[in-house]
């Protein structure tokens, strides 16, 4: 295109915001976090140079190009608020008035024509256009990030310095290069694109690649520092995790060896547990009954105290296929039973976390935890995971024996906000916790 043929302002306009537009988006990509600045933003650049030659249409698709980054950053992140939208207006304007400030300056400072010849020209160019200049767009994002909220104001410090040295890099790496294609008098910047907008691409392809670097070097660190903390929890649940087992064993090894355990034997047995720092609810032995033995088993529960037993489905917990079942898993012993009076005599298969947990260790023959469920007796708004232990009577040798011979279930009921609690509060400011169960067995 020739200096007579000018392009027309909606043509200057549009596509200084593609250009803008394309060059700020693909040096996002850099950018180690959404919310952060980039190292090197070309795009301010490109606006410098565009401005220079073309005045206000250049300027309009500088503000343009900005707020449509913005805008579609931020309907990447989700809905747009009336934050969002002023922090993009604040940021386009921003980016505008730089183009022009730096414009200004080199106007009033370097020798016109704009052709850079001589060396005094070229420092004072690439000093007011970049370092000085860029002081504006990074004054201004951030004053509006920080009264947004986006930004705490113990980090708009960094986030000034890290704006302002992403665009005075963009001003000084892309400014002169797009010169070289869009500069007047073309006779003078044409033949400078081998000479000056090569080695600049050159350049700018060893700055993105060191960029890459860096932020791959710091993700490895980060992971590995994330995997260190991991582990480390997962050490520590898995530690607390024993406690309750070692404790479920201690009360199946009693049921073991005494055909009938009293409720004497079992206080005895669950004290030295239960003052341990193991964030137990409970610890007790639930039964297997007939529906039509309820009677005489509720008579012979009652002998042994409390004299107001009585076996009762729970009508509130999500139900099981084996509530209507002709048999029952009652709590027939709980300590302590000072709190945990409401569940003592409890169907556990009327509730279903509990029930899938119970045929689970009937079937297996080894420890099973339920998922988390609002225990009977928790008055607080605190899940409760319970796990059991089942004892048989006769040879459980194989599953058929084993379904056929259950006597009940020895279980331990778990306090899990409570012990979690006690578990993050150690890792507390490095670590987040979501647990997952790998196998609900």
């Amino acid at each position: 295109m020739s200096e007579e043929s000018e392009p027309s302002w909606p043509w200057v306009l549009c596509l200084t915001a593609l250009a803008y537009a394309a060059a700020g988006w693909l040096a996002l990509q850099l950018s180690s976090a959404p919310s952060l600045p980039v190292p090197l933003y070309p795009a301010a650049g490109i606006a410098l140079a565009a401005v220079w030659v073309f005045g206000k249409p250049a300027w309009a698709g500088t503000a343009l190009g900005a707020l449509l980054l913005n805008l579609g950053l931020e309907a990447a992140r989700g809905p747009l608020s009336g934050s969002a939208l002023g922090v993009s207006l604040a940021i386009a304007l921003g980016a505008a008035l730089q183009a022009q400030f730096g414009c200004w300056l080199v106007r009033h400072q370097v020798t016109q024509p704009l052709t850079l010849a001589q060396p005094r020209d070229v420092w004072r160019f690439l000093l007011l256009a970049a370092p000085v200049a860029c002081v504006v767009n990074a004054s201004v994002a951030s004053a509006a990030l920080g009264l947004a909220g986006a930004v705490p104001a113990a980090a708009l410090a960094f986030n000034w310095w890290t704006w302002w040295l992403g665009d005075a890099l963009g001003v000084l790496v892309a400014a002169p290069a797009v010169l070289t294609l869009i500069g007047r008098p073309r006779s003078d910047w044409a033949p400078r694109r081998a000479t000056v907008a090569v080695p600049l691409l050159l350049l700018t392809a060893l700055l993105v690649a060191a960029s890459l670097a860096v932020n791959r070097w710091d993700e490895q660190r980060l992971r590995s520092a994330f995997e260190r903390d991991a582990s480390s929890a997962g050490d520590a649940v898995g530690a607390w995790l024993n406690g309750p087992l070692q404790a479920l064993q201690a009360v199946h090894g009693v049921f073991l060896i005494q055909p009938q355990v009293s409720r004497e034997d079992m206080r005895k047995t669950s004290s030295w547990w239960l003052q341990q720092p193991l964030h137990l609810q409970a610890i007790g032995f639930s039964e297997r009954v007939s529906r039509a033995d309820l009677a005489a088993f509720e008579a012979a529960v009652r002998a042994d105290g409390p004299a107001d037993y009585r076996v009762f489905d729970r009508r509130d917990a999500p139900a099981s296929a084996d509530a209507t079942a002709n048999e029952v898993v009652a709590v027939r012993l709980i300590e302590p039973q000072a709190r945990n009076a409401e569940a003592l005599g409890v169907n556990a298969l009327s509730i279903g976390a509990a029930a899938e947990a119970i045929r689970r260790a009937q079937r297996s023959g080894h420890p099973s935890a339920s998922a988390g469920f609002p225990l009977t007796q928790e008055s607080a708004d605190q899940a409760g995971v319970v796990v059991y232990h089942a004892l048989y009577h006769g040879p459980a040798d194989t599953e058929a024996q084993r379904m056929a011979g259950l006597r009940g279930v020895g279980f331990v009921t778990l306090r899990m906000d409570d012990a979690l609690g006690a578990l993050m509060s150690r890792h507390q400011g490095r670590l987040q916790w979501c647990l997952v169960d790998r196998d609900a067995g």
